[in-house]
């Protein structure tokens, strides 16, 4: 049986910064929520980090959401962030006007952020245009960004919530120390290069982390080696659509891919446009009375490395980092392949990678991160889909859902699918969304 579930219609606190989020990824934006800086204490929190990809230099754009009263002092504080984080350009959002406006608006502009106010979120598209540069966004794409964030958060909560509650099991400490890199520890690195390093060595420090994970959970030590994911434990996650530790160790893992695709394609663009200083860092070691130049890059794991050289004159490489965070957190991670040209129009139409690149863009994830055969599995004949290994089945269940919007049908069997399971997997999938996001 199908089951549903619908998105708050007034969305507040975090709600609201997704709905707004919501709308710079519907506009082709690569989008990062919630960034936070801690060292001895909470230093800063980001609502938003939005970044537009060209064939030249990303351009960056920090946000603010309110919903409440404000004034000067969250402007100022906004414009201190500007600042310290070196960045160009911020924006303010919210949903409460005040007397003498223009005034405010001519302040915030002298603190380089521009101020946007919605007292109508229904009406959000227009005023938010000035600075998505899109004013009629296609409702069903940010109705499912909002669906992504909504299950994104719970995974995050519920890791956090197992971390401070089963202190005894190892896995929770190093998957959150695995998601606060993915989050927040690689952003506030100075280079790029940096920044990447950084991911891979948290990836060294717990290897083969969801094998480790489903071997802790059925009563194996978490510091042994395992060569591969439980078996039981993964029938019971992909096969059963179970919410488990596993799911979230997945989601974890494929996040930690895709920030380091978006690291790579930065180097690759602020190299070519010769802003080394921010591409890559340099250091000097002496050894033997000798000095040596080196940097953080070479230490990253050849693969990758070579994987950044197949990339780099792809004629539309700058869009990789757009078009897989729709393929995975929109798409679910998975291709109808008995409507293959129409899942790539549709990819082409939301991630400005025109439909004949598209192939290519795919192949990217087995450049970065080579494994044995690819990452892609086709369940042809049972089931007429080509899926990523290892994916969160909630977020295909939020593809699946997609499917059946763009599609224009109200049930699954309407798709007019090949394969004898893959109708029951879509709805399986569809019904695993649900469930966790009625928790």
């Amino acid at each position: 049986m199908l089951t549903k579930v619908s998105l708050p219609d007034i969305p507040v606190g975090r709600g609201l910064e997704d709905f707004v989020a919501a709308f710079f990824q519907a506009a082709g934006q690569y989008v990062e929520r919630s960034i936070i800086q801690r060292e001895t204490e909470e230093v800063l929190e980001l609502d938003l980090l939005t970044t537009a990809y060209t064939d030249s230099v990303p351009t960056h754009l920090l946000t603010e959401v309110k919903s409440g009263g404000w004034g000067f002092p969250d402007l100022f504080k906004l414009s201190g962030w500007l600042h310290y984080l070196q960045l160009q350009d911020a924006v303010f959002v919210v949903t409460k006007t005040k007397n003498k406006l223009d005034f405010y608006i001519e302040k915030a502009r002298r603190l380089s952020v521009r101020l946007i106010i919605i007292p109508d979120l229904k009406e959000a598209a227009k005023p938010l245009a000035a600075v998505t540069g899109i004013e009629n966004p296609q409702q069903i794409d940010v109705a499912v960004w909002r669906y992504s964030y909504w299950l994104d958060r719970i995974f995050a909560k519920d890791l956090i919530c197992k971390k401070k509650t089963a202190t005894i099991e190892k896995r929770y400490s190093a998957l959150a120390d695995y998601l606060h890199a993915i989050n927040n520890g690689a952003f506030f690195r100075q280079t790029i290069s940096e920044r990447m390093d950084h991911l891979c060595s948290v990836y060294k420090d717990h290897p083969n982390i969801s094998s480790r994970v489903s071997a802790e959970m059925v009563g194996s030590s978490f510091e042994g080696e395992y060569a591969a994911v439980e078996n039981e434990v993964f029938k019971r996650t992909f096969y059963e659509c179970e919410y488990n530790d596993l799911q979230i160790s997945a989601y974890i893992e494929h996040r930690a891919r895709l920030a380091l695709m978006k690291h790579a394609t930065d180097f690759i663009l602020f190299t070519k446009s010769g802003r080394h200083d921010l591409a890559k860092d340099s250091r000097k070691l002496k050894i033997f009375n000798h000095e040596i130049e080196c940097s953080s890059f070479e230490s990253l794991p050849v693969t990758f490395r070579e994987g950044i050289e197949k990339i780099k004159d792809e004629p539309y490489f700058h869009r990789y980092p757009v078009f897989w965070q729709w393929f995975m957190w929109a798409y679910g991670g998975f291709i109808l392949l008995d409507k293959e040209e129409d899942e790539y129009a549709h990819m082409a139409a939301r991630t400005g990678i025109p439909v004949e690149e598209i192939p290519r863009a795919l192949e990217a994830y087995d450049s970065f991160f080579p494994t044995p055969g690819t990452w892609f599995i086709d369940t042809s004949p049972n089931a007429c889909i080509r899926k990523l290994k290892m994916f969160p089945v909630p977020f295909m269940g939020l593809g699946a859902f997609f499917r059946r919007r763009i599609y224009e049908v109200n049930k699954f069997s309407e798709l007019s699918l090949n394969g004898h399971h893959t109708i029951n997997d879509l709805v399986n999938w569809n019904n695993a969304a649900v469930s966790v996001l009625n928790k």
